[in-house]
């Protein structure tokens, strides 16, 4: 199950990049806040029929940490919808993919004294390399 898990985040995110994508160039730029907000409000729709169909309570704390998640990630959305208006999306795409990666690892050193591995070191450089050259 692990890894059709994860072949599904990468589809789907994938999809939201792509739709992303397509706003930008049939989109109207003034509509720009409904898109982002119709995009949350159709995750949150999705969320809750899930829940209500696996017949699961909603706590307090679940609905912190929507918050907590949805706001910081609908503001990445917007960011998100701005710079492709801007960049070509095969930068804009790629650079937040590589950033999330790196910002992941860096919080983890900090915040959690995670050491990483030699492989997740060579990966950490890899990508961080692929980020210069994107960028030349």
């Amino acid at each position: 199950t692990a890894p059709l898990g994860l072949a599904l985040v990468f589809v789907v995110g994938g999809l939201i990049d792509f739709h992303s994508k397509v706003y930008n160039i049939f989109g109207q730029s003034a509509l720009q806040e409904f898109y982002v907000l119709s995009t949350f409000v159709l995750s949150f729709v999705i969320s809750l029929v899930l829940l209500l169909w696996k017949n699961r309570r909603i706590s307090p704390r679940d609905v912190l940490c929507g918050i907590l998640v949805g706001l910081p990630n609908q503001a990445v959305t917007f960011c998100m919808v701005k710079a492709a208006a801007i960049l070509p999306a095969y930068v804009v795409f790629p650079v937040y993919s590589a950033a999330v990666i790196l910002a992941v690892n860096v919080i983890n050193f900090l915040m959690f004294r995670e050491k990483p591995t030699v492989r997740e070191l060579r990966g950490t450089a890899i990508i961080a390399a692929a980020l210069v050259l994107l960028n030349l």
